[in-house]
């Protein structure tokens, strides 16, 4: 599965968020493009093989899958651990106290 993802995400093209002639939200209030692309709630990118960046999707009832890469105790991607704990660390909340919040859910 994750060679597949990774085949797909080969030439992945991330796009900042911009109506299209065309384009609407829909019911969950995602934004869709005529090619089949679109935007979540977060105004992240999905292609319109249904990837983001990371080569996370959606299932059928709308619940996040994540791609290869992602780092549970942290609820992020490897390449984001640091923009967590620094986020974390800047307002006063050591990132292992949110490590342990998160685990104890």
């Amino acid at each position: 599965m994750f060679k597949i993802i990774k085949y797909l995400m080969k030439n992945f093209v991330d796009r900042e968020f911009e109506e299209v002639k065309g384009g609407f939200y829909d019911e969950r209030g995602f934004y869709r493009t005529p090619n089949g692309s679109f935007w979540d709630l977060d105004k992240t990118y999905f292609n319109r093989e249904g990837l983001d960046n990371h080569g996370g999707r959606y299932d059928e009832e709308f619940d996040y899958i994540p791609g290869p890469g992602w780092v549970e105790e942290y609820m992020c991607y490897e390449d984001e651990v640091e923009d967590i704990k620094n986020f974390f660390q800047k307002f006063g909340r050591d990132a292992e106290e949110e490590k342990q919040n998160n685990n104890n859910k």
